[in-house]
């Protein structure tokens, strides 16, 4: 994997809310977006934007590889739409739908991340957890990237919501989960909520130069099986006492 670029430049894009700010950057060769501190939310490649510019987004594309044709994907958090531009070109049958709670950050990833929609991509602005709530539909897989500058959201921060994306899966789909390893605590939990969920069928992926973590969970274990064994992807597939099956990419 490739060594995620230091990312300077001049910034061209400021609005500061009273929950949210909201910074978009640009150089040369590259645009990103933060959300009032160093954490960088989305950042692409101007020249080329399904370039993999952040580390974590192979890793959290990772099963859309084994979705069959015109299956479908639902990405909870949407930001500047990186892992859309990265998917598209890979995937280009995939049905991709996209929910992003924040309306700003919908047309500022029009405006300055060069995403649009088309007849396989549609974005909802709606709250994630809301939107399953709401929703009938299932999923070949699900990739779930709303981790905010500071935290997991609380309200997404609970077992009843990670069954609600075992709910919207279909019978043999995934879930990728990017978070943060900020509090170490926080982790775990988190972890455990996912692992009761999908019966220990799960994943961890950490991500090298950065301080993401990716989880995959499976409804499915013969699906873990199956990616284990055909994933050329995966590198160092062992087994921690304290997180379960982990993995490189």
């Amino acid at each position: 994997m490739k060594k995620t670029p230091q990312l300077k430049g001049k910034k061209i894009f400021h609005q500061a809310g009273d929950e949210l700010t909201i910074d978009v950057y640009e150089n040369r060769y590259y645009r990103w977006m933060t959300f009032g501190n160093s954490n960088i939310q989305t950042a692409i490649s101007k020249h080329q934007p399904s370039d993999a510019v952040l580390n974590y987004i192979p890793a959290i594309a990772l099963m859309a590889g084994s979705v069959s044709e015109n299956g479908t994907a639902l990405l909870l958090g949407l930001g500047g739409g990186g892992l859309i531009h990265y998917l598209r070109p890979r995937h280009p049958y995939l049905n991709l739908s996209a929910v992003e709670i924040e309306a700003e950050i919908i047309d500022i990833a029009k405006r300055y991340f060069q995403y649009s929609e088309d007849a396989l991509s549609h974005t909802a602005h709606d709250d994630a957890r809301a939107f399953l709530e709401k929703s009938t539909q299932q999923y070949d897989t699900i990739l779930c990237d709303i981790y905010t500058s500071q935290d997991y959201p609380e309200h997404c921060f609970a077992t009843d919501f990670f069954q609600l994306c075992s709910d919207h899966l279909t019978k043999n789909g995934s879930l990728s989960i990017n978070i943060i390893a900020d509090e170490t605590n926080q982790i775990h939990q988190l972890i455990a909520m996912i692992k009761s969920v999908f019966d220990e069928q799960t994943v961890i992926i950490p991500i090298k130069g950065q301080s993401n973590i990716v989880i995959h969970a499976f409804k499915q274990r013969n699906s873990l099986k199956k990616l284990l064994k055909a994933s050329d992807k995966l590198k160092k597939v062992i087994w921690d006492a304290e997180w379960g099956m982990m993995a490189e990419i």
